[in-house]
């Protein structure tokens, strides 16, 4: 991609040279379907590697806290002055770490630090030139220091804590790489108490809210390149070394680094600098034009980007990591991935979560921002591809298996299909509930009202309720802390009531679990479409609706505002016009399906039809229909088996509905 080239731009030029079926392709490569992110419109690997990592490390939090004493809130971490110096070649790095604290409690006399390495030795703890007693546990990870004066209440004090270690290749294995330091690279994302003394309550409490500014300074070897959080204040070298110091301008829940011996490029952006750190810089200007495009998008969405710098360093590992004003992650990457971690510096930074058990507030929000921006890049279907494809990844969880997003799944091999992919569908679905104009409205406020802190999914529903002036606890409780997702039928019938007027009853049945959801309904007549949005909440919910013409046809969730196992339309619509005026394609049914699936399609106007089935790598592999229809409604069924007739295994898999005209694809999960 040319720098400065629009991304729209660059897909409708793309597509002009395909052929045809080829713009499904270009969509995928666009949306990072294809290429690094794999799976098309479903898993992420750098996400779910991201996702399955921070949940390790914090099931080993959870061994230590059953052992150590409960984090108390005594401390408020202040600041920070780390000088670092890594030895990259012995896997060793020397530091000292100046810390600024508060007391919050009228009588502290110990502060704790969660810092662990297993070679780890301290060589000193002092209080300006007094050397204070300090105790290590190894099993707990944690730094002790008995402080020589008792502080009051809001009193403050000063630390210097130095202290040497090897970061290990056996260490960084068994933290799953959320660090590494050898002669190649070196860097450390989710795991900032691997090289600096962190505030107890990160490793030692369900809140993770306590911020500080600071100033790190890496001295790394000639040659080398080092970036951490904020802006780059000073630079210097020597014969041997280079020191690089970046200091943040806001407080930060966490420090990250990245060093290698880098190449780097940069570009201005907005009054700042967006800078791009790997051995090699070809795509320098492919992430520099993307990053701007998410950066413009998410500062009219949610607040305007104010921060010193956006830095993206390659670490080699199959999964991303978006630290204060510092991206880590494999480069140059996919859209997908990179619209993800940006979003983490408003999910994460401008509002962090308070609890860690409500981890949604970062990661379910960053998923849906990226959808949002593909939405904005690439148009609405481009968010219906993806949304359905994450519905669908979430929707072949077995039953059992299954878990609330509040309290986040920790323990559950499926916490990123729940917290990242079903956690985006809620905020999909609260946009629908409440309107586009409210929904953007609300996400403003709640990034306004609470920059530069943390918060809570009870707060996060103030403002949505206040903002949209409606009741949401109802939507919050079932969408939030139940598991599953509803699934329907329905049926109608119209009856004249008069010279002019008909009356359109409509039943809707909840076959699973019940869920209280108003359902977009839309009502086809000669005259044009009406939309309607009945709250359905019962085992079977009866509506009518006084129409002046006889309806075509009744939809419900056209536009896919709903995460649900299914929408099943049952019986016949009795002394109703046989004839549709719309060409659509409508869910498939049943869906997830074990032997065949149903695919029911309606047509406006005589002409070829292809309906065709892709597998979850955008390749073709069943044409079910490929002819001349004239306008009706039609149906197709597929039994799961390819041209040759081979059977297919278990997966996603998407039937593309074209015309001259309309072009439209629904998903359905094959389970063998």
């Amino acid at each position: 991609m040319e720098a400065g080239q629009p991304i729209k731009k660059v897909m409708r030029n793309l597509s002009r040279s395909l052929p045809a079926g080829g713009l499904l392709l270009c969509l995928l490569i666009a949306s990072g379907a294809l290429g690094e992110e794999g799976g098309l419109f479903g898993q992420d690997p750098g996400l779910k590697g991201e996702a399955e990592g921070m949940r390790r490390m914090v099931l080993r939090r959870a061994e230590r806290m059953r052992l150590a004493r409960p984090d108390t809130g005594e401390v408020d971490f202040r600041d920070y002055d780390i000088r670092v110096r890594l030895h990259p070649a012995r896997h060793f790095l020397e530091e000292e770490a100046v810390v600024v604290f508060r007391s919050r409690v009228p009588r502290l006399s110990d502060v704790d630090f969660a810092l662990y390495d297993d070679t780890l030795a301290i060589r000193s703890v002092t209080r300006g030139r007094d050397t204070l007693s300090w105790a290590y546990d190894d099993t707990l990870w944690v730094l002790h220091v008995r402080l020589r004066d008792t502080l009051a209440l809001g009193e403050e004090d000063t630390l210097r804590i130095v202290y040497s270690g090897f970061i290990t290749p056996e260490l960084s294995r068994s933290l799953d790489y959320a660090c590494l330091l050898d002669s190649n690279l070196a860097f450390c994302t989710y795991a900032p108490f691997v090289w600096y003394p962190a505030p107890y309550d990160y490793f030692y409490s369900s809140r993770v809210d306590d911020r500080a500014s600071g100033t790190v300074r890496l001295i790394v070897p000639k040659g080398y390149l080092a970036v951490s959080s904020g802006a780059l204040i000073d630079s210097a070298a020597t014969d041997t070394t280079q020191t690089f110091a970046w200091s943040t301008s806001n407080p930060v829940v966490e420090f990250n680094f990245a060093c290698a011996p880098y190449a780097m490029a940069s570009r201005p952006y907005a009054g700042i600098a967006l800078r791009y750190y790997d051995f090699d810089t070809t795509g320098a200007g492919y992430t520099f034009t993307a990053t701007q495009s998410v950066l413009d998008f998410f500062s009219r969405a949610f607040t305007r980007y104010d921060y010193e710098k956006l830095a993206f360093a390659n670490q080699y590992q199959p999964y991303g990591y978006g630290g204060y004003t510092l991206v880590i992650m494999p480069l140059p990457g996919g859209l997908s991935i990179l619209a993800h971690e940006v979003a983490h510096q408003w999910w994460g930074h401008v509002v962090g979560v308070r609890f860690l058990e409500e981890v949604w507030l970062n990661e379910g929000f960053a998923s849906y921002s990226d959808a949002l921006f593909q939405e904005d890049s690439l148009g609405r279907q481009e968010l219906r591809y993806r949304m359905d494809g994450w519905a669908s990844w979430y929707l072949s969880l077995p039953p059992s298996e299954d878990e609330p997003i509040v309290p986040a799944p920790w323990s559950s091999n499926h916490y990123y299909e729940i917290v990242y992919l079903k956690g985006a569908w809620v905020l999909h679905m609260l946009r629908g509930v409440v309107g586009d104009s409210a929904y953007f409205d609300l996400m403003k406020a709640y990034a306004s009202a609470y920059q530069d802190s943390s918060t809570t999914v009870a707060l996060f529903r103030q403002v949505a309720e206040q903002r949209s002036g409606r009741g949401l606890g109802w939507f919050f409780d079932e969408w939030l802390f139940r598991r599953g997702a509803p699934r329907y039928s329905y049926s109608w019938e119209a009856q004249r009531t008069g010279n002019d007027t008909f009356q359109l009853t409509l039943v809707v049945n909840q076959l699973d679990s019940l869920f209280e959801m108003p359902i977009q309904t839309t009502i086809y007549t000669p005259g044009g479409a009406r939309e309607e949005w009945p709250r359905v909440d019962g085992l079977s919910d009866t509506f009518r609706f006084l129409l002046s013409q006889a309806p075509d046809s009744v939809l419900l969730d056209k536009d896919n505002w709903l995460l649900d196992r299914g929408i099943t339309r049952v019986g016949v619509e009795a002394g109703t016009p046989s004839l549709p005026l719309t060409t659509a394609l409508y869910p498939l049914h049943p869906n997830p399906f074990h032997g065949s699936t149903n695919i029911e399609y309606s047509l406006a106007e005589k002409g070829r039809v292809r309906l065709s089935v892709y597998n979850i790598s955008g390749q073709l592999v069943r044409e079910l229909v490929n002819k001349a229809q004239a306008p009706g409604r039609y149906s197709a069924s597929w039994d799961g088996r390819d041209r040759e007739a081979h059977r297919l295994p278990s997966g996603v898999y998407f039937f593309r509905l074209q015309t001259e005209a309309f072009s439209d694809m629904k998903k359905a999960v094959l389970v063998r």
